[in-house]
């Protein structure tokens, strides 16, 4: 593992060799953060299906916190972070984000938050990473794409909206 210390340049390195290398440390962190936006997504899912609640916007900002976080992070260990900007995954990042601190003023937005999942599998580092490791993957690559798009498409309107 990297380590990580208090020079910014240090700092920027190791997050870069997460992010974009090919180690094995890098690939386990890289499918740290898949975990993450699948139990994600599962939350955003679940919230979606039950009334609402006193600790969805609690739980709405703490996400927002945490993805924010990670985008900052993901941000800042590109070697050319503004050409990151007007990306697929920076942008759907940024509408996930977005739908997460506006409930706290307006209508639940939840049905956006699913393009967390597209992102995820439009993740071309992601998906060279699961080829190379999983040759299950490889072989069922076409229907688990379809099945996420599907899956995300079909749970964007939250049940306690309609």
């Amino acid at each position: 593992m990297p380590k990580i210390t208090a020079s910014s340049g240090n700092l920027r390195r190791s997050l870069n060799s997460l992010y974009f290398g090919n180690s094995q440390t890098a690939r386990r962190f890289r499918y740290g953060l898949v975990i993450f936006d699948i139990l994600t997504v599962a939350v955003f899912l679940i919230m979606a299906l039950i009334p609402q609640q006193w600790w969805y916007i609690p739980v709405d900002i703490a996400f927002a916190i945490a993805l924010t976080a990670e985008l900052a992070a993901r941000l800042y260990a590109d070697r050319d972070p503004r050409s990151q900007l007007f990306t697929f995954a920076t942008l759907s990042d940024l509408v996930v984000i977005v739908s997460l601190l506006l409930p706290a003023f307006i209508d639940n937005l939840v049905f956006l938050r699913v393009l967390r999942t597209v992102r995820l599998l439009r993740s071309y580092r992601m998906l060279s990473d699961l080829r190379s490791d999983s040759s299950w993957f490889r072989a069922h690559e076409d229907v688990v794409q379809r099945t996420a798009i599907w899956s995300s498409s079909s749970f964007s309107l939250p049940a306690r909206s309609l």
